[in-house]
């Protein structure tokens, strides 16, 4: 997984998570704070399979934790989410990415390089 996280502009505090090939292992804590997400963008290049987005508010997920945000991506799409008042997450952030929409210990990984790009404060 190549997991980046950048800040974007000190004087606001914008940061972008950005994750070119999510998958079934939670990159963990990737702002290091409670943050407020304020968009998401996902790609899934597959032609046939899709996956799901799955975003926890903890320091660190693995695959039989409840997510708070379980987003489907269906194939060959791009979704962009936009909260302009933002939604908080109280302990963290975490991201993964599978095939099935369960918490399963048995998850898949996505089929192809799914992206996942998310703007929090």
């Amino acid at each position: 997984m190549a997991l980046s996280t950048f800040l974007l502009d000190d004087r606001i505090e914008r940061r972008l998570v950005k994750q070119t090939t999510a998958g079934t292992t939670a990159d963990n804590d990737v702002v290091g704070k409670a943050p407020t997400i304020y968009s998401i963008r996902y790609h899934n290049p597959h032609a046939s399979t899709a996956c799901y987005i799955k975003l926890y508010d903890a320091k660190t997920a693995t695959n039989t934790d409840n997510p708070v945000m379980n987003l489907k991506s269906l194939p060959s799409t791009q979704v962009v989410l936009e909260f302009p008042d933002g939604i908080t997450f109280t302990t963290g952030l975490c991201i993964r990415a599978a095939q099935q929409a369960d918490d399963s210990v048995a998850s898949s990984a996505p089929a192809g390089n799914t992206k996942v790009e998310i703007l929090t404060n």
